[in-house]
């Protein structure tokens, strides 16, 4: 399913490119967190180095982490303010 199509929804997506990661402990209202398989990346490109990518519902990358352990807190809070509602994260 090509990233375009989870965006369909209008919500922010949580790409956790290196799954089986344990997803955060919290999440917020208003983005899904998905386990994927990158097939075609451009190396030495960002998305080529990153574990995790926080995508805008307008397509935009906002955050892209590199180590297991980086947070998109911050970028949470900043771009999805407006329906911040701090959830328990999916399981797997």
């Amino acid at each position: 399913m090509l990233v375009s199509a989870l965006l369909r929804a209008g919500r922010g997506l949580l790409l956790d490119l290196d799954a089986p990661l344990a997803p955060p402990d919290e999440i917020v209202d208003g983005v899904d967190l998905v386990a994927v398989r990158v097939v075609d990346a451009v190396v030495g490109t960002d998305v080529d180095a990153a574990r995790r990518v926080l995508v805008r519902p307008d397509g935009y990358v906002c955050w892209a982490g590199r180590e297991s352990g980086d947070r998109p807190d911050e970028a949470l809070t900043r771009w999805f303010a407006g329906s911040v509602r701090v959830v328990p994260a999916l399981s797997r």
